[in-house]
């Protein structure tokens, strides 16, 4: 009998490809892992795709792949609008290309560069497999879990064997499921009120994976994963730089919903129903416009208890980067989603106003690295620098970075951009991460203190262009500490 040397293929599901999006820092780089990802290009294929392969009319792409066979792949509207908007405001117009090289703009990006690029943001987003390849198959097990027969897929990836095409794609948990439910002869309604109640109280992880890729944190993500499993929501106490959002990362599946802040409350909560949207969980609407328009008179709290109709307890997990400068509004819209959603989220501190909000989470108190720690964090940094003096730069970061992850990261980054690090300049390389926050509070209330006695000195001395310049001042006061609060971390 013939050995089956059949292995499933790496791949990414499509929150983890959202997610690998948001951080590319280029147009282009955004623009060539999308074209890997949506259209299922091979590296070489979008490192070769030229401007005049491109049919703008009827969105698509005209591929020479393998034995120079030539296929059309379709664009979704998202590689469209980030094709058009690259070429119209970036692209170098004399390359033929659309994925130029930087530095030689008439060639094509090489293909070790965009090798390199993939391996880069993958690491950023905190994906495993940092491959071109991986992106393909990416494609190809996401069409096939939306059901895809296999011969569109096989046309679309290009491949003259469907044999080629059963190796690389991995049906989805979700679509094996549904396959074999096909095989229960039991009668539509028996099997249909057999199922569990909709509000039973399940504590589903099964959608959530983590990684455990963390050095110097294996205490602390033990902790949240056991939390996670038990159904505990948790939120992450400590300082800035030392590693929250880094933790918070580390909870990756197909039903994890990331926002960066939770304020403001109402622009919180619609970016959250949209990426629900996008899930699926709001049937009957072809866009997001369609569903926003009917609920247009929703005020925050019918939101939250549309979007808690729609789902069930414990499906989805919500995880808010940084709750520090959450309002008492905002606070209470969080313990109301809090019935459906399990919550992860960090903070600097928790304000004393506030801590009645989260008296059922765990709070998990992150600390600075141990030195220990912090000299294997150093290290596992350091693998491809070269030093005259590796222990003096070593004893130099773990001085300057007071042993914070941010701080430390900041300066190996800033030494790994040098061909060689020095004796010298290991002595005088530093960081500008792990600063304080510079309170302006006190300078606010000097200043406004200020502008009031300078209206009445004005209004007693019966000057009217004193009191009017004094009124000005003030209305620009305001609006200066409405936008400094507002950009302030």
């Amino acid at each position: 009998m013939k050995k089956n040397n059949h292995k499933l293929v790496h791949y990414y599901n499509s929150g983890q490809i959202k997610r690998l999006l948001k951080v590319c820092r280029r147009k282009r780089d955004r623009l060539a892992i999308a074209l890997m990802s949506y259209c299922g290009l091979r590296v070489s294929e979008m490192c070769n795709l030229k401007i005049e392969d491109v049919n703008f009319q009827e969105r698509n792409v005209k591929i020479l792949g393998k034995g120079n066979k030539e296929r059309l792949v379709p664009l979704n509207d998202y590689v469209y609008s980030l094709l058009v908007s690259y070429i119209e405001n970036h692209h170098n117009t004399s390359s033929p290309y659309v994925i130029n090289n930087l530095k030689h703009p008439d060639n094509p990006i090489h293909r070790r560069t965009a090798w390199k690029m993939v391996k880069k943001y993958t690491s950023l987003a905190n994906l495993p497999n940092g491959h071109p390849h991986t992106l393909r198959h990416s494609f190809g097990t996401l069409l096939a879990g939306k059901g895809v027969t296999i011969e569109r897929i096989a046309d679309l990836m290009g491949h003259e064997s469907y044999n080629t095409t059963r190796i690389y794609i991995s049906i989805s948990e979700t679509q094996k499921r549904k396959d074999v439910s096909r095989l229960d002869h039991r009668f539509f309604l028996f099997r249909l009120f057999s199922k569990k109640p909709y509000h039973t109280k399940i504590y589903n992880y099964s959608n959530v994976s983590f990684n455990t890729k963390l050095i110097g944190r294996n205490k602390e993500l033990k902790q949240i994963i056991s939390n996670y499993k038990k159904g505990i929501d948790t939120v992450l106490i400590g300082g800035s730089g030392i590693g929250k959002s880094k933790l918070l990362e580390c909870i990756e599946g197909d039903k994890v919903i990331r926002l960066k802040y939770f304020t403001p409350v109402k622009q919180s909560v619609l970016e959250l129903a949209r990426e629900l949207f996008d899930y699926g969980v709001f049937s009957g609407f072809d866009t997001w416009d369609d569903l926003r328009k009917k609920n247009i008179k929703f005020t925050i709290r019918d939101w939250i208890e549309y979007i808690n109709d729609h789902i069930s307890r414990n499906e989805f997990t919500l995880i808010v980067d940084d709750i520090t400068d959450i309002t008492k509004k905002s606070g209470k819209s969080l313990n109301q989603l809090n019935r459906q959603f399990i919550i992860f989220c960090a903070a600097r501190e928790i304000k004393k106003s506030l801590v009645h909000n989260f008296w059922k989470y765990d709070k998990l108190k992150i600390d600075e690295f141990t030195r220990y720690e912090a000299v294997n964090f150093i290290r596992y940094l350091c693998k491809d620098i070269d030093f005259e003096n590796y222990k003096l730069f070593e004893t130099h970061v773990l001085k300057k970075s007071n042993k914070n992850p941010r701080a430390i990261l900041e300066i190996v980054e800033r030494a790994k951009k040098e061909d060689f690090i020095s004796a010298n300049y290991a002595r005088q390389i530093d960081h500008t991460g792990a600063q304080k926050k510079i309170d302006l509070s006190p300078a606010f209330i000097i200043l406004g203190a200020l502008v009031v006695a300078s209206r009445f000195i004005a209004r007693g001395s019966g000057s009217i262009d004193g009191y009017m310049l004094a009124g000005s001042a003030g209305a620009f006061f305001m609006i200066l500490r409405f936008f400094a609060f507002r950009m302030r971390k």
